[in-house]
């Protein structure tokens, strides 16, 4: 009898320690999931990206798919990608959809736009989305953005070069910053 008095004794005394135990540690740290980008769904973009725009369009149609319900997100539009230019059109931030429908779509007007270009010469397009964004430096998080981008070719012949590079060979100097006049 004793000793199942010890032993019910012993059962109450462990039970009850780790009772304790379990209320009186602090509840974990819970691991948050990692941020997920929002996502252009490239080929529902309105122009199509796979080929040169001729012409300025109306409008740049931009559907983007947001991972996280609710979720936040900025976008830049950026012509040339020209820190020192002002983005076209905003660079706000929108606020996913709390109901769950993940697609929401910007529209960035094309008069936003020939109001600031040369429309005789070649421009590229940018339209970017992140969840985080540097306005200073017109920079994001490469982890949590995505990018679409157009090339605007007025001439339709497909001639718009990066630059010409016969125009800087007076820069051209060997790696010790003299002229070696040959090969290295």
């Amino acid at each position: 009898m004793k000793r199942t008095a010890a032993y019910l004794a012993s059962v109450v005394t462990l039970t009850l320690t780790g009772v304790a135990c379990v209320l009186l540690d602090p509840v974990p740290e819970l691991v948050k999931p990692p941020r997920r980008a929002p996502a252009i769904v490239k080929t529902a973009a309105v122009p199509d990206t796979t080929r040169p725009l001729l012409e300025l369009p109306v409008e740049f149609v931009v559907p983007v798919r947001v991972p996280d319900p609710g979720q936040d997100f900025v976008w830049g539009f950026f012509v040339d990608f020209d820190v020192a230019r002002p983005l076209v059109g905003r660079n706000e931030r929108v606020a996913g959809s709390p109901t769950g429908k993940d697609l929401t779509t910007i529209v960035v007007g094309g008069s936003d736009i020939a109001n600031i270009i040369d429309l005789g010469r070649c421009h590229r397009f940018e339209f970017v989305v992140s969840l985080a964004w540097d306005d200073g430096l017109h920079q994001s998080d490469p982890a949590v953005t995505d990018s679409i981008s157009w090339w605007y070719v007025p001439d339709g012949a497909g001639t718009c070069g990066l630059f010409d590079a016969a125009s800087l060979s007076a820069l051209d100097a060997s790696a010790d910053g003299g002229d070696s006049g040959g090969a290295l």
